[in-house]
């Protein structure tokens, strides 16, 4: 920590909001180890939503864990479908009242709004953005990102409605702006991606290190192993191939040293790479 000037810890799963207490206490540990707030903590969180109620977004933005990822699948009537409970109960609403609670509050965070697109959601993703624009007062500290739904080899692949029509996405992003919402997406800060930068390790459950938070089968994602102590094991040859593009420069090798991804493509779309 003492050799730090920031740390920035990304908290995902699963859903990490199953594991709150164990998050506070890391956080805990975490900020209780600076110095006259050297290094500067930052923290990110991937969750549904579902469990991010006001009194836990004000504790973990105390925490310095201030900026969120939340997912929905379209409107009431879409998501409600797709995202039911453990119980086969609907989401929904739960979810958009603690969006709604937390955006109509004073608290200091972002909240990224991910949209899950396919060929038979459009028109309900359309009336979501609606909602947004009539039900959040202080829509500023809103950020919405699209993401085309994938099929990458699950047995529920045959279930998807994919939608590759390029055009249908500028067309939301464009109706988006004529509502005065705002597009964004939490990688674009950098232009690279995560797994490119020679100082980011995804911690696993099992204490093995990853770079990459979907290729988390294929081999050459295992990176080296955190021990019990706190040291690191590293496999530095896989490590250098993950960072090859933050020492080459290739801009392909940086934004996905894995593959072509859904942000290589958001770039060209909004017009922030150039061919």
């Amino acid at each position: 920590m003492i050799d730090l000037d920031s740390l920035r810890v990304i908290w995902f799963g699963g859903e990490p909001l199953l594991a709150y207490d164990t998050v506070l206490e890391i956080m805990e540990y975490i900020n209780s180890k600076t110095i006259e707030g050297v290094p500067k903590i930052e923290g990110f969180m991937v969750t549904n939503g579902y469990l991010l109620n006001l009194d836990k977004a004000k504790k973990l933005t105390e925490l310095h864990v201030n900026e969120f990822q939340i997912t929905l699948d379209g409107d009431e009537d879409i998501h409600n479908r797709r995202r039911i409970n453990i119980g086969k109960r609907c989401t929904f609403n739960v979810i958009w009242n603690n969006i709604k609670s937390i955006l109509n509050s004073n608290i200091p965070l972002k909240i990224y709004l991910r949209i899950h697109l396919s060929s038979d959601n459009i028109e309900s993703v359309k009336s979501l953005l609606n909602r947004i624009k009539r039900e959040i007062e202080l829509p500023s500290n809103l950020i919405i990102s699209f993401a085309r739904l994938g099929k990458y080899g699950s047995d529920y692949d045959k279930y998807l409605n994919t939608m590759n029509n390029n055009s249908i996405l500028k067309e939301l992003v464009n109706y988006a702006n004529s509502l005065g919402l705002k597009i964004g997406y939490p990688d674009l800060k950098t232009s690279l991606c995560y797994a490119s930068l020679p100082t980011s390790f995804v911690i696993r459950s099992n204490g093995k290190l990853s770079k990459c938070t979907l290729l988390l089968r294929d081999e050459i994602n295992t990176v080296g192993e955190l021990k019990e102590d706190g040291s690191l094991n590293l496999y530095q040859d896989k490590i250098r191939w993950w960072s090859r593009g933050f020492f080459s420069g290739n801009s392909n090798e940086l934004i996905c040293p894995a593959q072509p991804s859904e942000f290589f493509y958001n770039l060209k779309v909004f017009g922030d790479l150039k061919e």
